[in-house]
C-alpha cells in the first residue's frame, strides 16, 4: 500500500527540521525534549502515523507551528535565525 503523501512529508519535514535545529541524532531531540524515542522512531520510519498530540510536542520541542510540517520543506531562509542546538563535551 503506498504511504500517504502528507504524511510522507509530515515524516520528511520533522526530519528536516530537527536537524535544522542542530540535532546530531533523533534520540537526542526526544531525550532533550520528553519525546519517547521509540514513537518518534517509529513515525520516522513509517510503522505508525504521527498523532497529533505527537506533532504538537514536537513543534513546541523545536519552536515552530505545527503548519510547517504540513509545508513542502522548510525554507533555509526561514530557519536561517534560528539558534543552532551546541553540545558541549564534558
Amino acid at each position: 500500500m503506498k504511504e500517504n503523501l502528507v504524511i510522507a512529508r509530515i515524516r520528511e519535514n520533522i526530519r528536516k527540521e530537527i536537524s535544522l535545529a542542530g540535532y546530531r541524532t533523533i534520540e537526542l531531540f526526544s531525550h532533550e525534549h520528553g519525546i519517547d524515542k521509540s514513537t518518534l522512531s517509529r513515525v520516522l520510519n513509517a510503522q505508525r502515523e504521527p498523532r497529533v498530540s505527537t506533532l504538537i510536542k514536537i513543534c513546541q520541542a523545536l519552536d515552530i507551528p505545527v503548519s510547517r510540517l504540513f509545508g513542502e520543506s522548510p525554507s533555509y531562509a526561514m530557519v536561517a535565525d534560528r539558534p543552532k542546538k551546541r553540545y558541549s563535551v564534558k
